[in-house]
């Protein structure tokens, strides 16, 4: 197991089971009457849905997460348009190592709701592990433009292109993230690991006093970060 990528996923807002069909059919005055017979069925399926549905959050959260897989592809087998099961089961696809798989789960949750901001994020991260860089690019951007508050976007937009070298763009990117509201996470937020990789950036174009800001930022909102640390550290011999 990744226990690194595990961290991240428990620090992802795993998706609640959405509304079911069937108690929609039984209460719209504009639907058509339902026999009891398959009302009771539509009924009973819906209950099972969100029993599995349940299920898996809560062996997530034990880190069972092939008990929680396992339970995602009931939920599917039921129901197999459930983007919220698509979702969650990509992400824990990713946290087992299985990037192509959980590729799959993001591109149909997409499918599914086309407006969901994050999982164009995860799908962009599968396909930069997959060093398709210009496509992780172009989903990124796709979610600020769904969801202009998206700092993790912003941060994956911000981190491309520091590996590409562009520190310009990536310390934009960066600052911009800055200015939407914090995302809590684990091991740390969202503005935690901006500011770092703000700092790196400004780091590698020599502006060591800005990039120290930056680590320090970083650590006033989590002291025990150890890569802001670690930077800082490196950026204070440097300017000395």
């Amino acid at each position: 197991m990744n226990t690194g990528l595990l961290t991240l996923l428990l620090a992802t807002t795993l998706l609640a089971p959405s509304s079911s069909l069937g108690s929609v059919q039984a209460s719209d005055p504009r639907s058509p009457a339902v026999p009891p017979m398959v009302n009771t069925r539509l009924e009973s399926r819906t209950r099972q849905v969100e029993q599995y549905f349940e299920l898996a959050l809560t062996y997530t959260q034990q880190g069972n997460l092939d008990g929680a897989i396992a339970s995602y592809q009931k939920v599917l087998k039921l129901e197999p348009d459930h983007g919220d099961a698509h979702y969650n089961l990509g992400l824990l696809q990713y946290a087992q190592g299985n990037i192509s798989q959980g590729m799959i789960h993001f591109q149909q949750a997409i499918q599914i709701t086309p407006q969901a901001s994050d999982a164009y994020v995860w799908l962009g991260k599968g396909y930069y592990s997959q060093e398709q860089v210009p496509t992780a690019i172009q989903l990124w951007e796709k979610a600020i433009e769904i969801d202009p508050r998206s700092v993790y976007a912003y941060n994956s937009l911000g981190d491309a292109w520091t590996a590409q070298g562009n520190y310009t763009l990536a310390i934009a990117y960066y600052r911009q993230g800055l200015t939407h509201p914090d995302q809590e996470g684990i091991p740390v937020s969202a503005h935690t690991l901006a500011h770092n990789g703000l700092g790196y950036a400004l780091q590698q174009q020599g502006n060591l006093k800005e990039a120290i800001t930056e680590y320090q930022a970083a650590l006033r909102l989590d002291p025990n970060f150890s890569p802001a640390q670690t930077n800082l550290q490196q950026a204070q011999q440097q300017l000395h």
